[in-house]
């Protein structure tokens, strides 16, 4: 995943020793097992293998990782489907090792990472939300979309749980037709053990807040523009209304956990709308796991791991000075570079039009826009194997893995080198 070699890359380049831990994937080797910045590289079977024991057998890994290693500190840098078993992993590493860990409890990421319960939280706390309705049968479904029929909003629907094929449906509801609406509805896979949320649709720009907090403190923090399925990252401005507003809301909600000594990393997706007035923050999801706008941090490679060994350090109250001026760094847009794939680009902005014959000169424009004037997030030119490696062979041979397996899959995700599958 690039969000962990960024940070390997600026642990490494702000003078520590770098060990990297990659879930097994098959014969696709991570490309960041190649990088400078990782002295040791160790490949461990995944907590949610279909292997009996799966959970043991990777908490057992990594505690042998950590002592034969001596490690002083672990961050976690999940996938989306691993973050509770790391979380539960942690508690464990917590309590047979001296080796601090970067991650939320297994309560608190339960609740952040499950979209009803990370809803119900938000409105506990007195944060707007949108208004959501959770169901778990197809007849419910109906009945909520016809008793909105008349109220002029607008729904989308999605997953509670992790859907690859889903996650990018914006259908919105009431269809037109209630037929329209029956047919879409008949389709999806609802029930008690898989139940799906109606949300409310609301207008606005969608802004990405990411932080790093050590016991409850905001240390390190950025907001950029986001998306569905964010491919390019841009800074918001250090000063801007919507980087305070968006680490305010962040602060607001960190401290409402685990007694507000909360550590780890989150990231909130939060719709901003209100523009030319007040702004007004609804957020829709949360992911309590590094995410790929850490590539932002790149540019300051110091204050971002001085904002992680945080931890390693007695609070105020501790040390008994009672002063609770706490840093936070926040990156300067205008010092701060922007990001891209250059894989996703050249297939999305290049490739594609071309093939399509539509949108090719403005396609071409931001393609060469980026290849010249922004950054790959991969390479860089005192490290350049893992980009190297990432399109040659990790990404070739995972492509031939699901032919061979007859794995289908809608679109893939670059930056963490994900595969939605079908």
């Amino acid at each position: 995943m690039a969000k962990g070699l960024s940070l390997a890359r600026s642990f490494y380049l702000a003078g520590h020793r770098v060990i990297g831990i990659d879930i097994s994937r098959g014969a696709a080797i991570s490309s960041g097992s190649f990088s400078e910045a990782v002295q040791k590289h160790y490949v461990v079977d995944s907590p949610v293998s279909e292997k009996e024991g799966g959970q043991k057998r990777y908490e057992d890994a990594l505690l042998n990782i950590i002592k034969t290693e001596r490690v002083d500190l672990w961050i976690c840098v999940s996938g989306v489907a691993s973050t509770i078993e790391d979380a539960v992993a942690a508690e464990r590493i917590r309590q047979e090792t001296k080796c601090a860990v970067f991650q939320p409890s297994p309560e608190t990421c339960r609740t952040l990472q499950d979209k009803n319960l990370f809803i119900q939280h938000t409105d506990k706390i007195g944060l707007d939300v949108p208004e959501t309705v959770c169901v778990t049968s197809h007849a419910e479904a109906l009945n909520f979309i016809k008793d909105k029929e008349s109220s002029g909003k607008k729904y989308i629907l999605k997953s509670v749980a992790l859907d690859d094929v889903s996650r990018s449906n914006m259908t919105l509801f009431p269809r037109p037709k209630e037929e329209e609406s029956k047919a879409f509805i008949s389709k999806l896979p609802i029930s008690t053990s898989h139940p799906w949320l109606f949300q409310e649709y609301i207008t606005g720009r969608e802004f990405c807040a990411h932080s790093v907090v050590s016991k409850g403190q905001l240390r390190a923090f950025v907001g950029c523009p986001s998306s569905e399925l964010p491919m390019h990252y841009k800074g918001l401005e250090l000063y801007s209304k919507h980087s305070l507003k968006l680490r305010e809301f962040t602060q607001r909600y960190v401290e409402s956990f685990e007694s507000g000594c909360m550590t780890g990393q989150v990231s909130f997706d939060v719709l901003i709308n209100g523009e030319d007035g007040e702004l007004k923050l609804f957020p829709r999801e949360c992911n309590p796991r590094t995410r790929t706008a850490v590539v932002l941090f790149e540019d300051a490679p110091d204050q971002l791991c001085e904002a992680y060994l945080s931890l390693l350090e007695p609070t105020s109250e501790e040390m008994g000075n009672g002063d609770s001026t706490v840093k936070c760094f926040v990156p300067d847009h205008t010092e701060t570079k922007q990001y891209y794939w250059f894989g996703h680009d050249l297939v999305t902005l290049f490739l594609l039009p071309m093939m399509e014959g539509q949108g090719v000169l403005q396609g071409l424009r931001e393609f060469f826009t980026h290849l010249f004037l922004w950054d790959d997030a991969t390479f860089r030119s005192w490290d350049p194997a893992p980009f190297w490696w990432l399109y040659h062979v990790y990404w070739p041979t995972l492509f031939l893995q699901c032919l061979f397996s007859g794995t289908r899959w809608s679109r893939v995700n670059v930056s963490t080198t994900r595969v939605f599958e079908m």
